[in-house]
């Protein structure tokens, strides 16, 4: 599965139409994500199998709607979820949303309970409203990064039912320095992104069990 965000490109982009040339060539299924009308002004190439989403309908439950769209066959898959007494919740903060969905649904099909959260700010706003068992967080955000998320909470009083909270920094790259700070504001580990789910479950598993 391929998530693509339209409004990200313009009428006859050239970019755009090399990726779509690309995408032709595949059989994986593409999602068009799009909030502005000047999306649907794109000409999409109909040898590509994709579905035309406006994301502003379905943010209210990201996961619940894609899985809906693309991963109706899992259902026969052998799979052995987890307890529904024993659901687990996992605040995922990134500011790319193509792979947070796309992180979430990997989580929500693992039997996770998922809340999102696109920048630092929501995320604080979360945690006042939920209890979460896990915290993935990208580093660099828009209004207040990783960080500084994470700052606050381990030291503000608000947050205080998530001070010992496990936080996961989710980074496309770190350099020896950064990876120092994250341990001096309380973050407990890190993942490189794009994370296989090999990956990311196994990182997640040292704290949840």
């Amino acid at each position: 599965m391929i998530i693509i965000n339209l409004d990200s490109y313009s009428e006859h982009d050239y970019y755009f139409s090399k990726l779509q040339d690309k995408l032709a060539l595949l059989t994986t299924k593409v999602l068009y994500l799009h909030r502005t009308p000047k999306a649907l002004n794109l000409i999409l190439n109909e040898k590509i199998n994709y579905k035309l989403v406006n994301a502003s309908k379905i943010e209210n439950d990201f996961t619940d709607h894609i899985c809906r769209f693309f991963f109706i066959h899992f259902n026969h898959q052998k799979n052995t979820p987890r307890s529904t007494t024993d659901t687990k919740s996992i605040l995922l903060v990134d500011d790319n949303m193509s792979l947070r969905m796309y992180t979430g649904i990997l989580l929500q099909r693992s039997g996770f309970h998922v809340i999102h959260a696109e920048n630092g700010v929501n995320a604080l706003k979360n945690l006042e409203l939920s209890q979460v068992d896990l915290i993935m967080m990208d580093l660099e955000m828009p209004l207040m990064g990783g960080l500084e998320t994470t700052k606050q909470i381990r030291s503000n009083k608000r947050y205080e039912s998530h001070k010992n909270t496990p936080i996961i920094c989710f980074s496309a790259s770190l350099d020896e320095k950064q990876q120092q700070d994250l341990s001096k504001v309380g973050m407990n580990g890190f993942i490189f992104k794009p994370a296989t789910k090999e990956q990311i479950f196994s990182s997640i598993e040292r704290f949840i069990n």
